[in-house]
């Protein structure tokens, strides 16, 4: 798959399944460690659509990487403005928390795609059962899942555990990624049906209808790191939007339209 195929699917998706690497201590460029360490957990995680995946978290900063399109995004406190940057472009997207809040990534093409069509809307719904994953006990809970304002279906389990310490930033997060509102603790699996577009057939048969891996922790270290960790590096280039950012700064694509970004991912 080259570099603009995962780009398509990276904006296909917009939730996207963050994916990476074990995180070094400290990003390439990143501002001189200091003496203050943090408490944070380190989770290896699988997605469906970009592979495996790893998060840092901790009491007060958030940190994951991409992987396959060698991005990675930070927030801390106080202030929880976030940086995207790719190390490989030496390049960077700084936001302050009231935007990032509301629309964590701004992938080109993501407006045509969803003109005219309205949000599925999925709720969570407790099942009063808890289960123990890598030691950590997971409360069990029903995505249903209401498409075009008709009646919500069960469209998949996610399992979620109060033992990971999150900061409350990580609602928003979450709900940008996977469009789940967990409102309180760290999502660790989650399963559900196969997407489909819109008028499609697929997800008509049995098979289809079954619920498939969508994210799931396979792996989770407890660690103490520098708080420098958490810290955009410096002397990166200040770029539009993602496309750039994956990209390059000199791709030709910074301020890219929605319909300029379509013609070219065709």
């Amino acid at each position: 798959m080259n570099k603009l195929s995962i780009v398509q699917a990276c904006a296909s998706i917009v939730a996207v399944c963050l994916g990476s690497a074990p995180l070094a201590v400290a990003a390439p460029g990143a501002n001189a460690p200091d003496a203050k360490q943090i408490k944070v957990w380190q989770l290896y995680q699988t997605t469906g659509q970009f592979g495996p995946m790893t998060m840092l978290v901790g009491k007060s900063a958030i940190k994951m990487s991409v992987d396959k399109l060698g991005l990675t995004w930070t927030a801390h406190a106080p202030g929880w403005g976030s940086a995207f940057y790719s190390d490989e472009n030496k390049c960077i997207i700084k936001r302050d928390y009231d935007t990032w809040k509301n629309k964590l990534f701004d992938m080109p093409g993501s407006k045509s795609r969803n003109k005219g069509r309205q949000p599925d809307k999925l709720d969570l719904r407790d099942l009063h059962k808890t289960e123990k994953i890598l030691g950590f006990k997971c409360q069990k809970h029903a995505i249903y899942k209401s498409v075009d304002g008709r009646p919500a279906t069960h469209a998949g389990n996610v399992w979620i555990t109060h033992d990971i310490a999150c900061p409350p930033q990580m609602r928003e997060v979450l709900l940008n990624m996977v469009k789940i509102d967990v409102k309180d603790g760290m999502l660790i699996k989650a399963e559900g049906q196969r997407p489909t577009a819109p008028g499609s057939t697929v997800g008509a048969t049995a098979r289809d209808k079954e619920f498939k891996p969508m994210f799931d922790t396979v792996k989770a270290v407890s660690n103490t790191v520098p708080s420098s960790t958490f810290d955009a590096p410096l002397g990166y280039k200040t770029v539009s939007n993602e496309l750039e950012l994956m990209m390059g700064p000199d791709s030709g694509v910074g301020g890219m339209d929605d319909m300029q970004f379509i013609k070219k991912s065709r």
